[in-house]
């Protein structure tokens, strides 16, 4: 069920392999988003399949860039979407040094920032809560010719995912 609300979240169609792809086919730079539950066994973290997913559980969303052009790509912005309903863990975000969105739009360092008025009237900068992080992007200054990188953060579920109807399942295919 979880399946369906990140499809839609996340505007993109899922092949059979379980991964979105969102770009056209010609395109230089091809790119995968794979969803894996991240759960530990023995002590040690382990990544399954996302198939479903309830409330408290993390997920991890894991995109792929590979240029399979025989030139070099400069200034990749290599942007992962973070559905609703779920918020980002922090410090699970690879690699370092990306910023974060509420509006898929705009993109400022992390932990985003707010100014806030306190009851005495004083306006300070707050932390915005990762539940309201949209988007994580990373400038990837150079991804040569053939090569690929990967970009990842974690997100742990905070709702239940509708129940997925059949004009649901088409809509989250498209």
């Amino acid at each position: 069920m979880f399946r369906f609300l990140l499809a839609a979240s996340l505007g993109l169609a899922f092949s059979s392999a379980g991964f979105a792809q969102s770009e056209p086919a010609d395109a230089p730079v091809k790119v995968s988003l794979v969803a894996a539950k991240v759960v530990t066994a023995d002590g040690k973290e382990k990544l399954v399949p996302a198939d479903a997913a309830k409330p408290g559980e993390v997920v991890r969303y894991t995109a792929t860039y590979k240029n399979d052009s025989d030139k070099g790509v400069k200034k990749l912005q290599a942007t992962v979407p973070v559905p609703v309903g779920t918020e980002v863990l922090l410090e699970s975000i690879k690699p370092a040094g990306a910023k974060a969105s509420l509006d898929k739009e705009h993109f400022e360092a992390i932990p985003l920032k707010r100014e806030e008025e306190m009851p005495d009237g004083k306006k300070r900068l707050v932390n915005v809560p990762t539940n309201e992080y949209r988007a994580i992007r990373w400038s990837l200054e150079d991804l040569g010719a053939g090569k690929s990188t990967a970009v990842s953060v974690d997100v742990r579920l905070l709702i239940s995912a509708p129940k997925a109807t059949e004009a649901g399942k088409q809509e989250a295919a498209k």
